[in-house]
C-alpha cells in the first residue's frame, strides 16, 4: 500500500517541499490496527523539524537514516543527542531533524527514512520524508522577477531612488548593464524595484550596487521550467485580459504572453469555456462560480528513442469567476479628523461619544488601483443610536460622523445596487474627560526694562483620559489665571503685574507674560483648567544703568522643523534680536538708531554662502528681524533647506556669532514613471504626464492613473534635463497640496522621455 502527500511548508526563511510516503512491505496485508505514520511539527528554532511517529507499540524498534545529496544538512537528534536507533516505550516516538543549509547545499534534497521493526525484528513499516533545502536569505539581497525586472530588499527604509543610483555589472565580463527605471515599493519602503534595458537570461552572476551596498545575483538561464496563468480569478460580467506566464524553474518570468496573441500559438495556449466567451486577449465569464480552463504546452524539442517528446512542460489551470468588480477597502481605509483636513494614510478609527468628526475615505478596487469615481456609492451606520453617519460627498470623498454614545458600530459602504461591499469598524469610546494639564514652562526670568520687549509665552496643554490633547478645554477664556504671590524685590507686595483683574487667557492655550508689565520681584501664578492646576514662577529683574555691558544674539528658538503638515506650519519664523545686557539682565535691543550700533550689520550663512533674501533680509532699523523657516506666497510654500546656519552681527569693534539648526521631517514623496513616451510640451507639463507622485496615500499626476488627482504645469519647477530629442529628465521640484497650501518636494526623476 502506498499513500503519497505532497505539500509546501514555510518555517521562517526555510522553504521545504515534503513528500510523505507510507510503504508496507511487499506481501504484507492490511490489518485493523492503524499503521505507523509520521506527524510533523516545528520547534521554536525556525529551521528545525520535529517528527512524531504515531501508532507504534512498546517493544518495537525504529531505525533512522538520512540519504540524498543534501544529507549533510540534516542531523537527527533525540533529547539533544544524535540518534540512529530508538527503542519504543510508548504509543508514539519523537525525534528532531536539525536543518543547516549553506550555499553548497542550497536546492539539494535529503530523505529521512524511519523503519519500524517488531519485537521479533520483522519489518513493520518504512516511512520516508524528502526535504528540499533552501538557504535562508540574509539582508540585503536581490531577486530577479522577470528577464528585465529585479527587486532589492534592504535592512533600512528608503525615501526615494533613481535609476542612476543603481549599478549592475556582469561579474565575469565586467560589462555594465544600463538601468532603465527604479522606484521604491509603495507598500514596503525597504524594497527597491528596478528594470534593465536588456533582458538578462545568460545564467551569469551580476554584482548589484545601491548606495554603497553590494550583492551578487545569479540571473536566470532562460530555460522554461513552469507555465502559469494570470489572473486565475476574475470578476464576472467583465472582460479581463488573460496572460500566460512562462517561467524558469525558480519562478522568474521569462515571457508574458497575452491570450490570442501571435506568440500564444508557440505555446499552444488555449482557453475553453461554456460559461462565457473570449474576445481577443480577454475572457468574459457570465456569473460568480463560472469557470474556464486554460491549457498550454512548452516543447523542449527533445524526443526519446521511440520518437516521443520528453522534457515538455504542460499546464492546465481553471480560471474562476468571482463577484462583479467592486471596491475593497485597503488596510488604511478611513481616517477620522477635524473638518477641512485631508486623507492621511494612517489608521484612525477612534471617536469619543459626543464628538463630530469628518471621515476621509480611500477606496481601492479589486485590481488594487484607487477607485476613480465614488459615484453610486453610499455610507451608513450599523447602529444609528450609537453612531450617526452623514451622506458621502463623492467629490471630497468624505462624510460627517457623530458619535452619540459609547458602543459598537460600523460604517457600511454600499454600491449602487445597495449591496454592502465594505464594513469599517469605528471605536466609539466614552466621552472625553479632562485628566490633567501640562505647561511648557514652570519657571523663568524676565527683564522689566521698557527698552526691551522681553516676554514669555506659556503654552497650556490639556489631556484627556486617552492621552489625547483637548484643545477645546484650553480655548480662549478657559484657563483661569491667578497670581498667588506678587512680591517686589524689597519684600513688599507689588501692584504692578499682569492678570491682576483679567483672569483668563485671551488666546487658545497660550498665556503671554511681558517683562515691562511687572515691577522687579518674584511672582507665582496658578494656571487652572477644570480641577487641574499648574504653578508658574517668574523672576523679574531691572537692569542697572551702571551694570557691566555685554551683547548677545537672541533667538526665539535654536532649532526648527521645516515640515509642513498643516497650514499652521506654512509661515514659521525664527525671531532674531541683538540684545544688550547689564550685569546679565536684558536692557535693550540694538538698531542703527542707537549710537553704539549705528553701523550694525547682520548676515546669515549656510555652508559659507549667504542665504536667499526670500529667507532673510536684514532691517537695521528694526530691533526684530525674522528668518523664515517656511514662508507662503500665492499659496506656495518656500522652505529653508535643512542644515546649520551661522549668524554674524558686527557693530563698532564688536562681533557676535550664533547658530541655529533647521530640520525637515516631511514624509518622502514617492516617484514613479508611468510612461516614457508623451506628446511634446513644456518640460513642466511633460513631468506631470510622464510621472506620478504619491504622498500620504494619495497619487498626483496627469498620466493615466486611476483615482489620481490631476496636476498643473505650475505645480512643477526647477526641471533639470540633459540632451535633446529624447530628453533625460534628471530632477524637479514638485508642489503637493497639504491643508490648503502647496508644499515643495525636490525629487529625482532619472528617466529619458521620448516625444511622439
Amino acid at each position: 500500500m502506498k499513500n503519497k502527500f505532497t505539500y509546501k511548508c514555510m518555517a521562517g526563511a526555510l522553504s521545504l517541499t515534503l513528500a510523505l510516503s507510507l510503504l508496507c512491505p511487499q506481501g504484507s496485508s492490511a490489518s485493523a490496527k492503524a499503521a505507523p505514520k509520521f506527524k510533523k511539527t516545528y520547534q521554536t528554532a525556525a529551521s528545525d523539524l520535529k517528527y512524531t511517529i504515531a501508532n507504534v507499540s512498546k517493544g518495537q524498534k525504529v531505525v533512522l537514516k538520512v540519504t540524498g545529496s543534501g544529507k549533510s544538512g540534516i542531523t537527527l537528534l533525540r533529547k539533544g543527542k544524535k540518534v540512529k536507533n530508538i527503542k519504543v516505550t510508548a504509543k508514539t516516538v519523537s525525534f528532531t531533524a536539525k536543518v543547516r543549509v549553506n550555499s553548497a547545499l542550497n536546492g539539494k534534497k535529503a530523505t529521512i527514512t524511519a523503519t519500524v521493526y517488531s519485537k521479533k525484528k520483522k519489518k513493520v513499516k518504512t516511512i520516508t520524508d524528502t526535504v528540499t533545502l533552501k538557504q535562508k536569505k540574509t539582508l540585503p539581497y536581490a531577486e530577479q522577477n522577470s528577464t528585465h525586472a529585479f527587486t532589492i530588499t534592504l535592512k533600512n527604509a528608503v525615501g526615494s531612488v533613481s535609476a542612476d543610483q543603481i549599478q549592475m555589472v556582469n561579474a565575469q565580463t565586467q560589462s555594465v548593464c544600463a538601468i532603465k527605471t527604479a522606484y521604491v515599493d509603495a507598500k514596503n519602503n525597504k524594497k527597491i524595484h528596478f528594470e534593465t534595458y536588456t533582458d538578462l537570461l545568460d545564467g551569469n552572476v551580476y554584482r548589484i550596487t545601491y548606495n554603497g551596498i553590494s550583492m551578487n545575483l545569479k540571473v536566470t538561464d532562460g530555460v522554461v521550467g513552469k507555465l502559469g496563468v494570470s489572473p486565475v480569478t476574475i470578476p464576472c460580467e467583465a472582460l479581463t485580459t488573460i496572460n500566460l506566464l512562462v517561467k524558469d524553474k525558480n519562478g522568474v518570468v521569462l515571457e508574458t504572453v497575452p491570450y490570442g496573441s501571435s506568440r500564444a500559438s508557440a505555446y499552444q495556449f488555449n482557453i475553453t469555456t461554456s460559461q462565457g466567451y473570449t474576445n481577443g486577449s480577454k475572457l468574459y465569464l457570465n456569473a460568480p462560480g463560472s469557470i474556464a480552463v486554460a491549457t498550454a504546452v512548452w516543447s523542449s524539442g527533445q524526443y526519446d528513442g521511440n520518437g516521443r517528446p520528453v522534457g515538455n512542460v504542460t499546464m492546465s489551470v481553471t480560471i474562476h469567476a468571482g463577484q462583479k468588480q467592486a471596491i475593497t477597502v485597503k488596510s488604511y481605509n478611513m481616517h477620522l479628523d477635524s473638518s477641512g483636513k485631508s486623507y492621511q494614510d494612517t489608521q484612525n478609527h477612534q471617536i469619543a461619544a459626543g464628538e463630530t468628526k469628518t471621515a476621509y475615505f480611500c477606496f481601492i478596487d479589486s485590481t488594487g488601483s484607487p477607485l476613480s469615481s465614488y459615484s453610486g456609492y453610499s455610507v451608513s451606520s450599523t447602529n444609528k443610536d450609537v453612531l450617526i453617519v452623514g451622506s458621502l460627498n463623492t467629490s471630497t470623498k468624505t462624510a460627517t460622523i457623530t458619535a452619540v454614545s459609547q458602543g459598537d458600530a460600523m460604517v457600511l459602504v454600499s454600491d449602487s445596487a445597495g449591496h454592502v461591499v465594505a464594513s469599517i469598524p469605528v471605536n466609539i469610546t466614552a466621552p472625553r474627560t479632562l485628566s490633567g494639564i501640562e505647561v511648557s514652562d514652570t519657571s523663568f526670568e524676565l527683564s522689566a526694562s521698557t527698552s526691551a520687549d522681553d516676554s514669555k509665552t506659556v503654552t497650556v496643554t490639556a489631556k484627556d483620559q486617552y492621552g489625547d490633547t483637548m484643545p477645546s478645554a484650553v480655548a480662549k477664556g478657559k484657563i483661569k489665571i491667578t497670581c498667588q504671590s506678587h512680591k517686589k524685590t524689597d519684600g513688599s507686595n507689588s501692584t504692578k503685574y499682569p492678570y491682576n483683574s483679567t483672569n483668563t487667557n485671551s488666546s487658545d492655550g497660550k498665556i503671554t507674560f511681558k517683562g515691562s508689565s511687572f515691577s522687579a520681584g518674584t511672582y507665582v501664578y496658578v494656571l487652572t483648567v477644570g480641577n487641574y492646576s499648574k504653578t508658574v514662577t517668574i523672576t523679574v529683574k531691572t537692569p542697572s544703568s551702571q551694570g557691566k555691558v555685554s551683547y548677545q544674539i537672541q533667538l526665539s528658538k535654536t532649532t526648527a522643523d521645516a515640515a509642513v503638515n498643516s497650514s499652521s506650519d506654512a509661515n514659521e519664523s525664527i525671531v532674531i534680536h541683538v540684545a544688550k545686557y547689564r550685569d546679565g539682565i536684558l536692557s535693550s535691543y540694538l538698531t542703527s538708531a542707537r549710537s553704539e550700533s549705528s553701523d550694525i550689520k547682520m548676515t546669515i550663512k549656510k555652508d559659507g554662502q549667504n542665504v536667499s533674501s526670500s529667507l532673510f533680509s536684514f532691517n537695521k532699523k528694526s530691533d526684530k528681524n525674522y528668518f523664515h523657516v517656511t514662508k507662503t506666497s500665492s499659496g506656495k510654500v518656500k522652505k529653508a533647506p535643512a542644515g546649520t546656519y551661522q549668524i554674524q552681527v558686527t557693530f563698532g569693534s564688536t562681533t557676535l556669532n550664533q547658530s541655529f539648526t533647521i530640520t525637515d521631517t516631511q514624509k518622502p514623496l514617492t516617484v514613479k514613471c508611468e510612461t516614457d513616451t508623451v506628446s511634446k510640451a513644456s518640460y513642466e507639463t511633460v513631468v506631470t504626464k510622464a510621472f506620478s507622485f504619491t504622498y500620504n496615500g494619495k497619487t498626483y499626476t496627469n498620466a493615466s492613473v486611476s483615482g489620481a488627482t490631476g496636476m498643473s504645469s505650475s505645480d512643477v519647477t526647477n526641471v533639470k534635463t540633459l540632451g535633446s530629442g529624447p530628453v533625460h529628465f534628471q530632477s524637479a521640484t514638485v508642489y503637493i497640496p497639504i491643508d490648503g497650501v502647496k508644499v515643495p518636494f525636490s525629487v529625482t526623476l532619472g528617466k529619458t522621455i521620448t516625444f511622439n
